[in-house]
């Protein structure tokens, strides 16, 4: 159905660059959302993102994590420019007792992805910065490095438009369906928009967009992210001389240096409580703080006074298995379903974009 029209809801990482690969394939392709590319409360939001391709045993992953990075490497000109900085990222194996920097180092060296271990006087001796006892080894991904998350969205929607593409900005949801196929979307009581296909990659809202649709039960969690202030006029807190890191202990901690006016990010990647992603209180808990301080204290001591100039609540939606995924609606052939980030999806985007438009346009 190449030169078919295509409607698309939802304008995240998935949204958006699902709907790029379709038009550029020949679709005729719509991309709706309730809000502007990289809002507060999408999944998507936020200044920046990880991107790395270690995942231990899940090879498929660092395989489409190393896909996706050349796929960034290729487009950001495209975008506009200063999307992705290769600062870097650590890995800090404070053990190596359940074999995941082992099968990290396998994928890596099997995909042929730059990496080099340490030992702790290498990380102790490059970046004084990082606590580096207790530590196991060390990986370094040269090549990795965050994403401008908020830019990068809006970079793949203005580059869409660019191609020929339309936008519309709309609440809107699944309409009447016939034989089979769904005929619309539903944009107000009075509006609707016809299309011979529909995807939606509406992020944590597919479970009330498809509350009886087993496809859609991602799981969505609360998860919060604090920024600190750095010392003054010290550059070796900054990505000018320091890479993101992953702190890989009896949980996963992760950060972005500081830089570009933002201060010193770091996160918990462990799932938090459910949460409701239109209705959810974003105020950031002392709990939340409190747990990132004594964080703070542990692994990077010379912050553990330090300011705290930013936080904010997004959410992660959690497919089975951490694993994204495309599919076709149960009642409707001509409607996908994309979703299931799980913490993942923003810097698979292109990767994940590219396989959902192929399945899209093969019909």
């Amino acid at each position: 159905m190449a030169s078919g029209s295509v409607a698309v809801v939802g304008a995240g990482a998935l949204g958006g660059w699902t709907a790029l690969w379709m038009r550029r394939g020949g679709a005729d392709v719509i991309l709706l959302d309730a809000a502007e590319p990289g809002h507060a409360r999408s999944s998507s939001g936020g200044e920046t993102r990880l991107l790395r391709c270690g995942y231990g045993t899940a090879v498929e992953f660092s395989a489409l994590a190393w896909q996706a990075a050349r796929l960034w490497a290729q487009e950001e000109p495209a975008l506009g420019g200063d999307i992705w900085r290769r600062n870097g990222v650590l890995w800090l194996f404070r053990s190596r007792a359940d074999g995941y920097a082992a099968a990290t180092e396998q994928a890596l060296t099997r995909l042929q992805v730059p990496f080099c271990r340490l030992d702790a006087a290498e990380v102790q001796r490059r970046w004084p910065v990082f606590r580096a006892q207790p530590l196991e080894c060390a990986l370094l991904e040269p090549e990795a490095g965050f994403l401008q998350a908020r830019r990068a969205c809006r970079g793949v929607q203005e580059r869409f438009l660019r191609e020929g593409g339309q936008w519309r900005l709309a609440t809107a949801r699944p309409g009447r369906g016939l034989g089979g196929r769904l005929l619309e979307l539903e944009l107000s009581p009075a509006e609707h928009l016809g299309a011979d296909a529909f995807v939606f990659a509406c992020g944590p809202w597919l479970p009330k967009l498809f509350p009886g649709v087993p496809q859609a039960a991602v799981r969505v969690t609360r998860q919060e992210v604090h920024t600190f202030a750095v010392p003054p006029d010290r550059p070796e807190w900054t990505a000018d001389r320091m890479p993101c890191w992953i702190d890989y202990n009896s949980g996963i901690w992760y950060g972005v240096p500081a830089g570009e006016s933002r201060g010193f990010k770091i996160g918990d990647h462990r799932p938090g409580p459910a949460f409701d992603p239109d209705h959810g209180d974003r105020t950031p808990s002392a709990a939340g703080l409190a747990a990132a301080r004594a964080f703070l204290r542990q692994s990077f001591p010379a912050l553990r006074d330090a300011a705290l100039v930013g936080a904010e609540v997004c959410q992660y939606e959690l497919a089975p298995q951490d694993r994204p995924f495309c599919l076709r609606h149960p009642e409707w052939s001509n409607v996908w379903l994309v979703g299931g980030g799980s913490g993942h999806g923003f810097k698979l985007g292109p990767a994940l974009g590219a396989a959902a438009a192929a399945q899209v346009l093969a019909g």
